[in-house]
């Protein structure tokens, strides 16, 4: 017996044993239950948004499309007259940075900062927003140059 005779004697014994490879395949599809229009099939048609939902959960994006969100929704969660004096700069491990126009503004939304991570967390509570800061852009610094001392500056004497 040459070489190919035995793989071809191997193979039919093998084939006698389990049986053939599409009389395997028929019995495994018609026990899964994957035939058409039966009811629980996969096939079933689902809608686009709970298929993206999906996705985003498996793939670990839902928390950074919800900031997204936050971002582009920035008028509708604050209002339009907090919104034309504000912007968010940064969102970086939980914590919101928004950029005031004056210090007025600043302080006045770190005086209601609860109230709006409340809105922010119940329309969009997979965010993992946890803090807002507020900062003003445009402010004089006293500290000019490569050599500035770090502290209050010429205030310090004054006390």
């Amino acid at each position: 017996m040459n070489e190919i005779d035995k793989v071809d004697l191997a193979s039919q014994s093998y084939l006698s044993w389990k049986g053939s490879p599409s009389r395997r395949y028929r019995k495994k599809q018609a026990s899964s239950g994957s035939a058409a229009f039966q009811k629980g099939n996969k096939r079933d048609p689902v809608k686009i948004t709970s298929v993206i939902d999906d996705l985003s959960k498996s793939w670990g994006w839902k928390s950074e499309l919800q900031v997204a969100a936050i971002i582009s929704n920035w008028e509708n969660l604050v209002g339009e007259n907090v919104a034309q004096r504000t912007k968010i700069s940064a969102v970086s491990n939980g914590i919101i940075t928004v950029e005031c126009t004056s210090t007025s503004w600043a302080t006045e939304l770190r005086r209601i900062r609860a109230e709006i991570i409340t809105k922010i967390l119940t329309k969009y509570p997979d965010s993992e927003i946890r803090d807002m800061k507020f900062i003003v852009t445009g402010v004089p610094s006293w500290n000019h140059g490569f050599r500035s001392v770090k502290g209050k500056g010429p205030r310090d004497t004054y006390k």
